[in-house]
């Protein structure tokens, strides 16, 4: 229960980060000032990398049936229903997220590229391949390596890959997809519904802890290392780097998930946030256009309306996600029955 709480905190964690980033965009700061232009590569390394990261860790072997059902009920089918909405959206009300002018192009960018919610397919993507992988770790561990180096190969040279089928995506996010399978495998982060190991000796706690504040001291410092040399020297996009940052704020925000009272509002606020992340990265898009707007009439454009903005977005994605939980059909077209088994 305690595992299921952090990973739950930690869901929470990326979607507060993925609603921030694209509220910066939103409002058009993302780019406006090096401190902005900062933060924004910073959430990149981080936000849907954590949530990847998170996916692959809960993809642990079991009966294939009952696993690509699950991920029908709980992704296939709020990405279908969704888009649709946001076709209607993008043709009626906002045309913020309309990428094709014909009807013929919108649902090709739709539902053959993904493009109107690519995180949900390029999850299916790496969800649909998962099996293969299951109990081959050595080849986990060569399918990484290869990725990093394709990935970093790729933006060295400033190859574009296509956006069908999000291969683009694909490629670009499975080396955190394989880490979180990785990291399952390891005894001490087994997730939730596998066999857990006997105990460790109390003796050995008190070194696994040690040597968890040495590997937390570590991480912070190579992503401080990485992170002066990708801003104040311009080394620009380098993969590795990128890599490196990213998991060293993962790993800090892994270690908060210990620090959260359980029993506290933090500790609820942060449940239900990471209970209810994927229905919250279906409904951002249409909240966060309707809160700029009424947000652009009262304030200008800076900080303070950032941050009211990304609150405004989470609490009434959580409203209604929690208003929808109650109705049955509506429940399965957002993904919230099943949304404890993630």
């Amino acid at each position: 229960m305690k595992q299921q709480k952090r990973i739950d905190y930690l869901k929470a964690f990326a979607i507060i980060l993925v609603v921030f980033y694209h509220a910066l965009f939103q409002l058009k700061l993302s780019y406006s000032s090096m401190p902005y232009l900062c933060l924004t590569i910073t959430l990149e390394a981080v936000h849907v990398p954590l949530f990847l990261l998170i996916a692959g860790y809960l993809c642990h072997r079991q009966p294939i049936r009952t696993f690509y059902y699950k991920k029908f009920r709980r992704i296939l089918i709020p990405f279908l229903f969704m888009s649709v909405l946001k076709l209607i959206f993008n043709n009626l009300l906002s045309t913020e997220y309309l990428h094709g002018e014909g009807i013929g192009a919108q649902l090709f960018d739709a539902f053959l590229c993904g493009g109107l919610y690519w995180f949900c397919y390029c999850l299916l993507i790496l969800f649909a391949a998962a099996p293969l992988l299951w109990n081959r770790k050595a080849l986990k561990w060569i399918l990484l390596v290869i990725l990093i180096g394709g990935n970093w190969y790729l933006g060295a040279r400033s190859i574009q890959l296509t956006s069908i089928l999000q291969i683009r995506n694909v490629i670009h996010y499975s080396p955190y997809f394989l880490l979180g399978m990785l990291l399952s495998e390891h005894r001490i982060f087994r997730p939730p519904g596998t066999k857990e190991p006997a105990d460790p000796a109390a003796g050995r706690t008190a070194k696994w802890s040690a040597a968890k504040s040495m590997i937390l001291t570590a991480a912070l410092l190579v992503g401080m290392v990485c992170g002066y040399l990708r801003f104040s020297l311009d080394v620009g996009e380098v993969y590795p780097v990128d890599l490196l940052i990213g998991l060293s704020v993962m790993y800090l925000l892994y270690a908060i998930t210990h620090l959260i009272p359980g029993g506290k509002m933090a500790g609820a606020i942060l449940g239900s946030l990471g209970k209810y992340s994927y229905q919250i990265m279906l409904l951002d898009p249409f909240l966060r256009v309707l809160f700029s707007r009424i947000l652009s009439r009262y304030l200008p454009v800076g900080i303070i309306s950032l941050f009211l903005l990304t609150v405004l977005d989470l609490l009434f994605c959580c409203l209604i996600s929690l208003a929808v939980s109650k109705i049955p059909v509506l429940r399965v077209l957002l993904g919230v029955d099943q949304v404890r088994r993630g």
